[in-house]
């Protein structure tokens, strides 16, 4: 992993999946798919979401950083 980008990677297989569960067209990408998630009222589908995202799931940022990230994504 590179040390001087942020990066978040997943397999091409959890993200279609994850696309499926959403019922999301597969010519997405991973940032629209996590602003869908982040907007999913359905705790039960973020779940399986975040099941199939955590099988593959890699980066090189720390656990405050991608935190941080996340939240100002949210805003």
């Amino acid at each position: 992993m590179p040390k001087k980008a942020n990066l978040i990677m997943i397999s091409k297989v959890a993200f279609v999946n994850s696309l499926k569960v959403m019922n999301r067209a597969i010519y997405e990408e991973l940032n629209q798919l996590l602003r869908a998630v982040r907007k999913e009222k359905n705790l039960k589908k973020s779940q399986e979401i975040i099941d199939e995202i955590s099988k593959s799931f890699l980066t090189n940022l720390s656990m405050k950083e991608l935190i941080r990230i996340i939240r100002k994504q949210v805003i």
